[in-house]
């Protein structure tokens, strides 16, 4: 997780115009851009090249579409539709995200319906992942707001890692936007909530670092969620 000193709303603008601008460079120019942009200010020039270096290590899970290749390629996974998790009832699938699939289960215990995000078999053999895994739902569950996924439950059944989340009836912003162009006051709207639950997010040190339309889903309702912390 990466966890930032506390700083004013002003400065983590820069902050973040600075790095929304040397990203885009060669990495061979990235220190004379980041000497041009920060000039003399060391601890601005950290905390950029901080955010940068977590970018690269992160590699290709910054482009999910690649593991999504892969993990339809796996042999079908014991977790299928009328299979059990633990405590969880597998109804069917949802999709198919960077870290995994994700299904629609319900919690026999509790009694209620959830999304539970699967980590593929193959997955677990690279202790990184697990971590990385494992990092996702301490990342959601430390954050509470009504425009964040709600983490109920981490765990493994076997050799199989989940994560159990609220259930959201709704769709991902890029499939509202495919649908057609959103009107202003709806687009906004759109914004100023996901605004907010990033704020709460950046006060407690948390950075999400792949906010994108698949990552937003919006309820029917027309309430915001932001998911998938995997890279938080």
């Amino acid at each position: 997780m990466t966890v930032l000193p506390s700083m004013s709303p002003e400065r983590w603008t820069r902050v973040a115009d600075i790095y929304d601008t040397v990203v885009q460079v060669s990495p061979e120019a990235r220190e004379r851009a980041l000497d041009e942009a920060c000039g003399d200010d060391e601890d601005l020039r950290l905390e950029i090249q901080s955010l940068l270096e977590a970018r690269d290590e992160a590699g290709s899970f910054l482009y999910p579409e690649e593991l999504c290749s892969h993990i339809r390629e796996l042999p079908e996974s014991e977790v299928a539709p009328g299979s059990t998790l633990g405590r969880y009832k597998i109804l069917s699938s949802i999709g198919t995200g960077g870290m995994g699939q994700v299904f629609l289960a319900r919690d026999v215990e509790l009694k209620r319906q959830v999304a539970l995000k699967v980590l593929p078999l193959r997955f677990t053999l690279d202790e990184e992942n697990i971590l990385r895994f494992r990092r996702e739902a301490r990342a959601a569950s430390a954050l509470n707001h009504p425009n964040i996924v709600t983490v109920y439950d981490v765990g493994e059944n076997g050799r199989t890692w989940f994560i159990a989340t609220e259930f959201i009836e709704g769709k991902t912003l890029r499939s509202r936007i495919e649908e057609g162009r959103l009107e202003t006051g709806a687009a906004l709207d759109i914004a100023l909530q996901c605004a907010r639950a990033l704020a709460v997010a950046h006060q407690a040190g948390i950075v999400h670092r792949d906010v994108k339309p698949e990552n937003i889903l919006v309820r029917c309702d027309g309430v915001v969620k932001i998911v998938d912390f995997g890279l938080a």
